[in-house]
């Protein structure tokens, strides 16, 4: 079978979680015999992209551009460039299956091959105003010949927001990261143990819940260091809380450090802590579950199907509970080996492989 992904989020995405699922997704089908699956993005700004066709130097796409500061405009540029390339190779290129990497249904006339959209999460739907983005998404989901969703929480409220039958929707989960190699010249960024946080903070993501829950527990604060991995500096509003709770500023590795120094940087954690109102799927968790930290997180929307029996949950609308699920596991040795153990069974529930398995059967049930 022969599947093309769209170029879409490589043009607009530097790096992040859903173009390494695609790229993931893409190593892992090419690994499988008689499959082939080909990304077509000649103008990118994706470091997962660049830094996987560096190791196939025959795809037309090697010569692209890599640019993580471009603006937004600057980017749709770069997506209606591919666009148009994408409508000329697709002329005298035939694939059973064209993947759609984000939601802008591109008007592809005489495309023979299905077409699949994959819905990550419906935050805009839940926590904003239904915008742009809103509406090409549900264009999206209702053009496509089928849906992925990469849990059952996101399927369910995909149904409940756009009224997409079920029948037209298929969960597939994704994959863990292949645990790395300890990197030898690691330095950890704190000098005391530290809890770690990764990824944006805004919104849904509850930090400022965190920072309240920190602000309970004065133990906590003497003993350990927040580490934020990723997100963009702090803002404003984030400083202001810091100071108004009398907290230190967390210790932030920026964007871009690159992946061998998230893996370290787990590696050294205590625990990590997932304060999330809402989640897609939520890799974070699964990422520490394979890297054997101990999971503190939320008990809500995707995380429960994801984390399992391995997580120590709170109520992340309640600080009190945040305060005392972080006392438990920092401060019991046992508990985190016991939540090690139970969270790296759970990660090898998870990998690229069997997510590349799931989603071409996907594929051939359309044929």
């Amino acid at each position: 079978m022969r599947i093309l992904f769209d170029p879409q989020i490589f043009s607009l995405q530097a790096f992040g979680g859903i173009s390494r699922y695609f790229v993931e997704l893409a190593k892992s089908i090419n690994k499988i015999q008689g499959e082939s699956a080909e990304i077509f993005a000649p103008l990118h700004i994706n470091r997962h992209l660049d830094e996987y066709l560096s190791t196939r130097c025959h795809e037309h796409a090697r010569s692209a551009i890599f640019s993580p500061s471009s603006n937004s405009l600057k980017k749709h540029a770069l997506l209606a460039g591919n666009y148009f390339r994408l409508k000329k190779y697709l002329r005298h290129a035939n694939f059973e299956i064209l993947h759609h990497t984000y939601y802008w249904p591109m008007p592809l006339k005489g495309l023979k091959g299905a077409r699949i959209t994959t819905i990550h999460d419906m935050v805009e739907e839940i926590f904003r105003q239904q915008g742009v983005k809103s509406y090409l998404k549900k264009k999206s989901a209702r053009e496509a010949d089928h849906v992925i969703c990469v849990s059952e929480n996101t399927k369910n409220d995909l149904i409940e927001r756009f009224d997409i039958p079920a029948s037209k929707i298929s969960v597939v989960y994704l994959g863990r990261l292949v645990v790395p190699a300890r990197s030898l010249s690691f330095q950890s960024p704190t000098s005391k143990p530290y809890i770690l946080y990764v990824g944006r903070r805004g919104g849904y993501k509850n930090f400022s819940g965190l920072l309240r829950a920190l602000a309970l527990t004065e133990r906590v604060r003497k003993d350990f260091d927040l580490v934020c991995f990723g997100g963009g500096n702090f803002t404003a509003e984030e400083r202001t809380l810091m100071k108004q709770f009398n907290l230190d500023e967390p210790k932030l590795i920026t964007d871009g450090a690159g992946d061998q120094l998230l893996y370290d940087t787990y590696r050294q954690a205590t625990a990590l802590v997932y304060p999330s109102l809402y989640e897609g799927f939520g890799l974070p968790p699964l990422e520490a579950m394979a890297m054997g930290v101990a999971v503190i997180c939320s008990h809500c929307s995707s995380i429960p199907e994801v984390v399992g029996d391995a997580g120590e949950y709170f109520d992340p609308a309640e600080p009190e509970s945040l305060r005392y699920a972080l006392e438990s596991v920092l401060y019991s040795e046992e508990k985190r080996r016991e939540l090690v153990q139970r969270g790296q069974v759970r990660a090898g529930f998870f990998s690229w492989d069997k997510c590349a398995r799931d989603t071409l059967s996907v594929y051939k049930s359309l044929f």
